[in-house]
């Protein structure tokens, strides 16, 4: 059974003998070292820039209700696409986006199908 995506790593690499024995702990916050770049400056990530003064609640109602609302379309077109091909030539390949991050190859005897949802993690 696998365990939840938030649950912590059963050790963390710390390069001891402890590392061996499995530990629910999380380092301390001043162990943590990430690598320095424009958005860390190696204890915590931020958005490089100016910063943006926090807003309160009453805030984010006003902003809510107090802009007037966009018209939405009653319809979208939805042009049809031709569908591809069902072989392709040698040294060709067709390629078609589906969605996302999903892609539908066709190679000479082979087609494949990329998409990060249908793989297991």
């Amino acid at each position: 059974m696998n365990a939840p995506m938030n649950a912590p790593p059963t050790s963390w690499n710390r390069g001891d003998a402890a590392a061996a024995a499995p530990s629910t702990q999380r380092p301390a916050a001043d162990d943590r070292r990430f690598p320095v770049s424009d958005h860390c400056d190696g204890h915590s990530f931020f958005n490089p820039g100016p910063r943006v003064p926090a807003r309160g609640p009453l805030q984010v109602l006003r902003l809510r209700f107090d802009r007037g609302r966009a018209v939405w379309p009653r319809n979208v077109a939805n042009p049809a696409f031709p569908p591809p091909p069902a072989t392709v030539a040698p040294g060709t390949v067709a390629i078609s986006f589906i969605n996302h991050s999903s892609f539908l190859i066709r190679l000479p005897g082979a087609v494949v199908l990329t998409d990060p949802i249908f793989s297991r993690r």
